[in-house]
């Protein structure tokens, strides 16, 4: 068995990951003993200052790198709602905005922003 040399430092790390780990304490109050604001700031206190409680995901508040630009949306929206195009569903309408106006969205999105803008064919899946 091998001997790991460790700081008087290190061992009172050691002794306050294990609380934390046993729910003696909790994280942050751990990560405050530690002087480590790593362990706080990650786990147990990172969003306290916006208003949530920690934990959770930091991407779930994050806007999504494949998200639709709010113009596109906005145009898509204002030529769907033309009287031309008032009974075309998302499918045919998702081709129809590809081939003439080149927006290139999924029929999904477009029956997505159909049923919210209350407009076409759209119907909310049962």
């Amino acid at each position: 068995m091998e001997r790991i040399a460790m700081s008087q430092e290190e061992r009172d790390w050691l002794g306050w990951l294990k609380r934390a780990k046993d729910g003696t304490v909790t994280q942050k109050v751990a990560a405050e003993k530690m002087e480590d604001g790593t362990l706080g700031e990650s786990v147990a206190g990172r969003d306290e200052d916006k208003g949530r409680r920690g934990g959770g995901s930091r991407t779930a508040r994050r806007e999504s790198n494949r998200r639709i630009d709010d113009e596109v949306r906005a145009q898509s929206m204002k030529i769907l709602k033309l009287p031309d195009w008032h009974d075309f569903g998302p499918t045919f309408a998702s081709q129809q905005l590809a081939k003439r106006h080149q927006i290139a969205v999924s029929k999904e999105t477009v029956r997505k922003w159909m049923i919210a803008e209350d407009c076409g064919r759209a119907r909310q899946p049962k």
